[in-house]
């Protein structure tokens, strides 16, 4: 068998070589940009892809108004009307946005269903407006007419957008802000002198990104060493911003969020890969020393660890922990739980890497089935109930529209997380062939590792929503030509004048 096993991985990897090596070598070769004359101006196109994009997604706002409300969404509106304290295990600024948003909503129209749906609506505009900022900056660029369409197509039609940008998540709130930051970093690597646009956009991203994901501000960290490298034509204002950035971060997260009595998210949230590496020892029979068992105990209920384990999903060794341990405990003995979690990863190391990878396979294995979009309205006591605008029998054909992909075999990639992952990969590498700079993908490679440190589902499509917004970025970068030095004069700031 091992044989056989050796056998088989050299015939896979010598055949995947061949097969990348020819993709690569293509789209190597590949160029996007074209000579057409614009017949149009940028911002009367932006403006079109803008309407398209609202246009396309309309139906399903009015199918299912006032929007898609879930357990996390429906827990933040409460904190927005002032029915709950404030939490900032969803971002505190996102619930200030629903605040006032709901309330414009509510005092025009003087329902609860309004103050929701001109949530919905703003986030509906937000992200026609950071798809249609990226297609126009392809047009800017002279990309070829086939492309924009194929972009336009992608971000318009494609269900899970459009279900989305119905969803008060802070995820896609998230997919918009990191594709504008990202689009602001390869403006960077080509202008010799950051312009203020450039600039403006960079620090607003960069800020948004630390502040609506935790995970977030451990990925801009995560990048600054990278930038500071890779753009060394604006490194001085690099710095800046970055300290900046580093700089209104902490002091929104401390004194702001303190001043306003916002509780940060309890200590077991962020310590899911943890937990399941723990949890996975015990639920396969590993055995604790007295000590070990002894601190464990202090945090959880032993006994109904292998009971509750789920191997994709931390949620209920966290509902465990929440139930049975002393959190407190935990942050005051964080050293110890270290060492625990150090001492049983040597001592079973197979059954961590086990762990691991039924934890985050989802994020690189494309054949991972897990749900992407939901349709929820979670029920209430405050007013708010779903309203549909559209007859049944159309709303019985959007429902199957929304799943049809389950049935064409090569569109099912696009609902794929690893798929995304693989191909951000593949174009990183072209990239790199093609000697340009690789540092627009280090914002979506940090969210994606940051995820492999602390996801707490196995592939949770909306938490890698930030790749899916940003791959026409990767695609233009990796598959176009350099302009030329007398062509360069597309940047935010010729748009802003």
């Amino acid at each position: 068998m091992i044989i056989q096993y050796a056998v088989s991985m050299l015939g896979i990897y010598l055949l995947l070589r061949e097969c990348i090596g020819i993709l690569v070598y293509k789209l190597s070769r590949c160029n996007l940009r074209s000579a057409d004359i614009q017949k149009i101006s940028p911002f009367r196109f932006g403006i079109r892809v803008f309407f398209i994009c609202i246009l396309c997604w309309l139906p399903y706002f009015l199918a299912y108004y006032p929007g898609i409300i879930t357990d996390d969404a429906e827990w933040q509106l409460e904190q927005a009307i002032g029915l709950r304290s404030f939490s900032n295990h969803q971002p505190w600024i996102h619930t200030m946005f629903h605040r006032l948003f709901y309330k414009i909503g509510y005092y025009l129209f003087h329902t609860v269903n309004a103050g929701v749906a001109v949530c919905v609506v703003v986030q509906m505009g937000v992200m026609a407006a950071a798809f249609a900022y990226l297609i126009t900056t392809f047009y800017r660029e002279h990309m070829k007419r086939g492309f924009l369409y194929g972009c336009v197509i992608y971000f318009a039609l494609i269900p899970f957008h459009a279900l989305y940008a119905i969803t008060l998540w802070k995820d896609v709130a998230m997919g918009a802000v990191v594709l504008c930051f990202s689009v602001s970093v390869w403006r960077m690597t080509g202008e010799r002198k950051v312009g203020i646009g450039t600039s403006l956009i960079f620090l607003i991203m960069g800020l948004l990104l630390c502040i609506l994901r935790s995970n977030g501000f451990y990925a801009y960290l995560l990048c600054v060493p990278f930038f500071l490298l890779f753009l060394k034509r604006n490194r001085r204002s690099i710095l800046l911003f970055s300290v900046m950035t580093i700089a209104l971060t902490l002091f929104y997260k401390g004194p702001v969020l303190k001043y306003y009595g916002v509780t940060p998210p309890d200590t077991i949230e962020s310590l899911s890969i943890p937990a399941q590496h723990i949890a996975r020892v015990i639920a396969d029979d590993g055995t604790l020393s007295e000590k070990q068992e002894k601190l464990l105990s202090k945090a959880v209920d032993v006994s109904q660890i292998k009971k509750e384990y789920d191997p994709a999903l931390s949620d209920p060794i966290k509902t465990l922990v929440r139930q049975t341990g002393n959190q407190e405990y935990i942050a005051e003995h964080k050293i110890d739980y270290f060492k625990l979690w150090i001492e049983l990863g040597i001592e079973h190391p197979s059954t961590y890497l086990k762990a691991q990878i039924d934890q985050t396979k989802g994020y690189w294995y494309p054949d991972i089935q897990y749900w992407v979009t939901t349709t929820m309205m979670k029920e209430n006591s405050w007013g708010m109930y779903r309203d549909s605008k559209m007859p049944g029998c159309v709303l019985n054909i959007m429902r199957f529209v929304e799943t049809l992909y389950k049935q064409i075999p090569i569109l099912g990639l696009l609902w794929s997380i690893g798929f995304y992952t693989w191909t951000m990969i593949l174009l990183a590498g072209v990239t790199i062939c093609r000697k340009k700079s690789i540092a627009p993908f280090f914002p979506v490679a940090a969210i994606l590792l940051s995820l492999f440190i602390a996801t707490p589902v196995q592939a949770e499509f909306r938490y890698s929503y930030a790749m899916m917004t940003t791959i026409p970025l990767f695609i233009m970068i990796a598959c176009s030509e350099e302009k030329r030095q007398d062509e360069e004069n597309s940047s935010i700031d010729t748009m802003l004048q």
